[in-house]
């Protein structure tokens, strides 16, 4: 198996995105940055043309209206991309295409856009009116503050998806669709029609065959969305991605120490690498206390980045986390026994799970074998987000993105289980507001850490 590059952007999709929301990249002062198409090529339908549209109708000054236009039209489509991502997630669990439900059939206007936003996802199952449960049967409840509205939207410059009027739009002139007939589709389709044929047109998966060279290119994983969406967050200045080959070499040589240092502190040893610890612990004689306060002890190290922009970092720091509990043998599921049918590794920033045969895992909630394995990896991901992973940005943006990117990485082990009443519900998203912060971290006078300057990012280590 083959994994997705994280260190590589998926071009293609990148330009037809900023296409449909109107926006195009090009170079500035040396920087490539995002940035509205020129009179003559703008198209009255894009997002950013019509979230202007709707600025000027509310009086907004010109001079504000393109950037309240781009940030409003990022928040949008960060809830439509995650959704996108839960749909996936969704099918691959039930393997069943029922559980599709982002489509121009069931969002035809952008009230539906909103209503899905706010009465369906903002909502538990049994909260949801009679007419949305039959509409959205199978879509569960993620508990994620991606769905309150923001200040900006319940202000009064700005204003909810809903407000979008619908139109067409012309086709971008490099598009992968295809019409009927299986030629590149052209000519003006309706705006959210697009929208969602397109993303549909890519796979929202971690993994492909190798041998599979179509699904390869279309594969659109969470490290490539991470990359986007820090350059969408980017769009006035550029913006710097730490490639995945960096952070991941940052997390394993920091985290390593830091495991070292904790698990000699508590058993009172003298190990001196990772290696011998391994030897350590994968002894027979090793006792299950003692992995159990091996344990322990990774879970109580606090990683900090003070510059968290997207999240890359932090999520480099949970995949190396859980691969190296794995690797010690002290992982545990949630009766208290030991995981050890399962192997966990780091490729291309991406936390590769394969069983006792060396084949890749994956959760079928129609299989309780495999529920086991789903829920410790979910119950692990969600322990190490809560409780040792923080970060703070300057940039509000950036700390919506970075939680985003958390909750991603937690969606792909959610798992289904049922209530008294039997019906099955997936396990909600934990608030993480608490831990991803919006804030000067190097003068704020409750910030009384010393940071070390990594590459392009500081970091903690407690």
């Amino acid at each position: 198996m083959v994994f997705a590059d994280s260190n590589s952007l998926n071009k293609n999709f990148y330009n037809e995105l900023l296409y449909i929301m109107g926006l195009h990249e090009e170079k500035k002062s040396g920087n490539k940055v995002i940035a509205r198409f020129k009179e003559g090529k703008r198209q009255d339908a894009s997002l950013v043309e019509n979230a202007i549209e709707q600025l000027d109708i509310k009086g907004v000054p010109e001079s504000k209206q393109f950037d309240l236009a781009v940030q409003l039209v990022v928040v949008w489509i960060n809830r439509i991309l995650f959704l996108k991502l839960l749909e996936s997630s969704l099918v691959s669990f039930n393997h069943s295409s029922d559980y599709k439900f982002l489509n121009y059939k069931n969002l035809h206007t952008f009230d539906d856009v909103n209503e899905l936003f706010f009465l369906v996802m903002a909502k538990q199952p049994d909260e949801r009116k009679d007419r949305i449960k039959q509409k959205y049967p199978n879509v569960p409840y993620m508990n994620s503050s991606l769905f309150e509205q923001t200040n900006l939207e319940l202000s009064r410059e700005g204003f909810p998806i809903s407000e979008l009027r619908e139109g067409k739009v012309e086709v971008y002139s490099k598009t992968k669709l295809k019409d009927t007939d299986g030629k590149k589709l052209t000519g003006k389709i309706e705006i959210l029609d697009y929208l969602f044929r397109f993303l549909s047109a890519y796979d929202f998966t971690s993994a492909v065959d190798a041998k599979n060279k179509k699904s390869q290119d279309q594969l659109i994983n969470a490290s490539v969305l991470g990359l986007i969406f820090e350059k969408i967050n980017g769009y006035k200045d550029g913006s710097f991605f730490t490639p995945g080959k960096i952070t991941m070499y940052m997390a394993k040589r920091a985290v390593r120490q830091a495991v070292l240092t904790k698990v000699n502190e508590t058993l009172g040893t003298n190990v001196q690498d990772i290696v011998q610890l391994g030897m350590l612990t994968r002894d027979i004689s090793f006792s299950i206390d003692k992995r159990k306060k091996v344990s322990d002890a990774i879970d109580s190290i606090k990683v900090l980045d003070p510059a968290v922009g997207s999240g890359h970092f932090l999520v480099s720091v949970l995949n190396e986390l859980i691969a190296i509990k794995a690797s010690l043998r002290v992982l545990f599921d949630t009766d208290g026994k030991l995981l050890n049918d399962i192997s966990c590794t780091v490729a291309n920033d991406e936390l590769i799970i394969q069983d006792i045969y060396g084949n890749n895992y994956s959760y079928d909630a129609n299989q309780p074998a495999s529920l086991r394995i789903q829920k410790a990896l979910f119950e692990q991901k969600k322990n190490i987000i809560e409780n040792c992973l923080y970060g703070v940005d300057l940039n509000p943006n950036s700390v919506n993105i970075c939680r985003l990117r958390l909750w991603i990485e937690l969606l792909k082990n959610a798992y289904y289980s049922e209530n008294e009443d039997g019906q099955r519900n997936l396990t909600t998203l934990p608030n993480i507001d608490i831990n991803i912060k919006v804030g000067d971290s190097l003068i704020h006078r409750d910030c009384k850490i010393v940071c070390v300057r990594m590459n392009n990012s500081l970091n903690l280590f407690l």
